[in-house]
């Protein structure tokens, strides 16, 4: 049995989240990254934060597939593990589009909410090796959905915006 994503009223969503060490907390860091990749798959998600399964750590994960409504290429994206992540840079320009969340009503509630239209993420790869990505669109939602996870935030604390 796949374990759930923790609901919003859970103290660990809203708690501080802490850097890993790879010298130290390489066992950690799969261990929860195993468990992680088996919720977002189970629940279909296009990305997972730690704390939404409990672990109070800076890492989160995304994978934006290719589905019978997501069927533009572009928004395609592989597989990607988000380690000590830090955003860059936001655009000034933001896109107005409705979110859910796993943790919030199991994915039940949306939301419309404007975040930048694109980011830099700077954060380090499973393999220990720092990373930078420009993120536009789809992807830049997702990574921000995620890193707010890691902030303690959770989309409710946006307010509703209109399209």
């Amino acid at each position: 049995m796949v374990e759930q994503i923790l609901q919003a009223g859970d103290p660990r969503l809203t708690a501080n989240n802490h850097d890993l060490d790879f010298t130290k907390d390489m066992p950690l860091i799969q261990s929860v990254l195993n468990r992680m990749v088996s919720v977002m798959q189970y629940y279909q998600c296009v990305g997972l934060a730690a704390p939404q399964i409990g672990e109070n750590i800076n890492l989160f994960i995304t994978e934006i597939r290719a589905t019978k409504y997501r069927t533009d290429l572009k928004e395609i994206d592989p597989f990607r593990v988000y380690i000590n992540s830090k955003i860059t840079y936001y655009s000034a320009e933001t896109v107005v589009m409705t979110e859910g969340c796993g943790s919030v009503n199991h994915s039940l509630t949306r939301l419309d909410i404007s975040r930048p239209k694109d980011i830099i993420v700077v954060a380090y790869g499973l393999d220990g090796n720092q990373f930078k990505i420009h993120a536009y669109d789809l992807l830049a939602r997702v990574i921000l959905h995620e890193h707010d996870h890691i902030l303690g935030k959770l989309m409710t604390s946006y307010p509703i915006a209109s399209k």
